[in-house]
């Protein structure tokens, strides 16, 4: 199968046009053989991932994280690191992949909407198209909720704003990855905000409004959307698809 007969499938679900200006999705690096053996389909390029398609007899990788930003001043220590991955990629003639906030718009939010079961499905900024607000079957509590979210993420320790916990809870706002900058969109339209990378006063503004925040962590939220991604692209190609899982990048201590 040619790079291009992936490639055009992949921006036919995705378009590279609905990408925020500062991101980076698409072919970012080519692989030697325009013929594609294999794809090894993770979040973020690391040398683990890059293993497995040289294990694996695969010659192309797809992340949801681009290995460059448009921004490049803002991320130097990442750059440095990008580059000499994109060294062993052209070392052994692996192409590389980046579907990021194209994505995002297109499905990634819509994989949690549907394990949480919500209906009625909206925007949530709708000056990026991020987002999604949608509306749960039945009623929780803040602590019912809590639970669920945690099982579904498979998280044993998560952060969550110190608000009552009988709060009800039927509209739930997502945001896979880093979206507290929607944190006053979603408080304004939204019983609940799930998203990662929360600070300080995030949980701050959220606790004076007496709103429930949780932090289900960047690589949680975005990770199932990736597995779901590998299984819609190994139904419409004839060659191996391998899913790299990886891991968070920090660990919680819990005494």
């Amino acid at each position: 199968m040619e790079i291009n007969n992936i490639t055009d499938l992949l921006e036919n679900w995705f378009p590279l046009e609905l990408a925020e200006d500062w991101d980076n999705s698409g072919l970012q690096i080519k692989p030697k053989d325009e013929n594609i053996s294999g794809i090894v389909i993770g979040l973020t390029l690391n040398n683990d991932i890059i293993e497995t398609a040289i294990n694996s007899g695969s010659n192309l990788i797809i992340c949801h994280h681009p290995m460059f930003f448009n921004d490049e001043d803002k991320y130097d220590l990442l750059n440095i690191k990008s580059k000499n991955l994109s060294k062993l990629l052209t070392a052994k003639g692996i192409g590389f992949y980046a579907l990021h906030t194209n994505f995002d718009k297109k499905y990634m939010a819509d994989v949690i909407a549907e394990l949480l079961g919500l209906s009625n499905l909206r925007v949530l900024d709708e000056g990026t198209s991020l987002g999604i607000i949608g509306d749960l079957k039945n009623k929780y509590t803040y602590s019912d909720f809590l639970l669920i979210v945690s099982k579904i993420f498979k998280i044993d320790c998560m952060k969550y704003s110190d608000i009552e916990l009988n709060k009800i809870i039927e509209k739930v706002a997502i945001c896979p990855g880093s979206g507290r900058g929607f944190l006053d969109i979603a408080i304004e339209n939204s019983d609940v905000y799930l998203t990662g990378d929360i600070n300080y006063h995030s949980f701050e503004k959220a606790v004076y409004f007496n709103y429930p925040l949780i932090d289900i962590c960047h690589y949680n939220s975005e990770i199932l959307g990736i597995k779901s991604l590998s299984e819609k692209i190994k139904g419409n190609v004839s060659i191996p698809v391998n899913f790299y899982e990886g891991k968070d990048f920090h660990k919680n201590f819990i005494k």
